[in-house]
């Protein structure tokens, strides 16, 4: 079990809390207690204008997920509107489910999941791994690991916020609000709830060992369905690959070490 300091606990809190605020300051000021905004675009940028009008810093209002996502697509006429809308929708479907409005904290991780998609699964913060989804020539390592639909598909998703749309849309309209639909235990008005978070054991992509594996970090890379092994050869014919069975909690190998190897032919025609 990890323990985590208090100064630790804090400052997760406050960044927390900092996003909470935020979001239900957007919240408010988008109107979505009352549904769907007529213009989403117009009353979003009167938002803006309205708060540098006053001396307050947009930020105050606007979730920093949101601005990023918003400026990476600031070449697409039609992203803004798209993404305002993706937001709309997930809280709709959340209300047609659960009666009230999604928590600020939820439409925050959305968005932030959002964002990590586009803005922070990049090769300087994955180890390398990874382009993000807005990457139209990614690096020939990275390139490696797509399979055709998403190396054809690249130049698309850089043009249009796909991705993030659905993640918001999705993680906010699938949220459930546990804790409200589990029953008190008679004679009291405590609720026992065993909260359970998974840490990563070790670095990886663009996330570091000890991070939780959840809240704004949820769509962070940790996971690969797609692995490559170096082939070392000394004459282009056999080819050979050393592969581990297990990794300690430092990932040094422990188990005894496995070779393959393969031989290739070349045919004449």
């Amino acid at each position: 079990m990890t323990r985590f300091s208090e100064s630790e606990i804090k400052e997760a809190s406050a960044a927390f809390s900092r996003i909470a605020l935020v979001g239900k300051n957007f919240l408010d000021a988008m109107k979505y207690k009352d549904g769907t905004p007529s213009d989403a675009v117009q009353l979003f940028d009167s938002v803006v204008a309205q708060a540098v009008k006053n001396g307050i810093d947009p930020a105050f209002y606007v979730p920093e997920a949101l601005s990023s996502l918003i400026d990476q697509f600031k070449e697409s006429p039609l992203a803004k509107k798209q993404l305002l809308d993706s937001i709309s929708t997930g809280i709709r479907e959340y209300q047609s489910r659960h009666g009230a409005m999604p928590s600020t904290g939820i439409v925050g991780s959305a968005l932030e999941a959002a964002k990590t998609i586009y803005c922070d699964l990049t090769p300087d913060k994955t180890m390398g791994l990874f382009d993000s989804a807005t990457a139209r020539k990614p690096n020939t390592e990275t390139q490696s690991f797509y399979d055709s639909v998403t190396s054809q598909s690249s130049t698309h998703i850089a043009d249009v916020p796909a991705l993030a749309m659905v993640t918001i849309t999705m993680l906010i309209a699938n949220a459930s609000p546990l804790t409200a639909y589990l029953p008190n235990p008679k004679g009291t008005a405590s609720l026992p709830l065993l909260y359970v978070r998974h840490i990563a054991g070790r670095d990886y992509g663009s996330t570091k060992k000890g991070e939780f594996l959840d809240g704004i970090k949820a769509a962070s890379q940790y996971f690969d369905s797609i692995h490559k092994f170096a082939l070392t050869t000394a004459n282009n014919i056999t080819y050979t690959v050393t592969t581990k069975r297990q990794r300690d909690e430092t990932n040094a190998p422990v188990a005894m070490s496995v070779y393959q190897s393969w031989s290739v032919q070349t045919v004449r025609i």
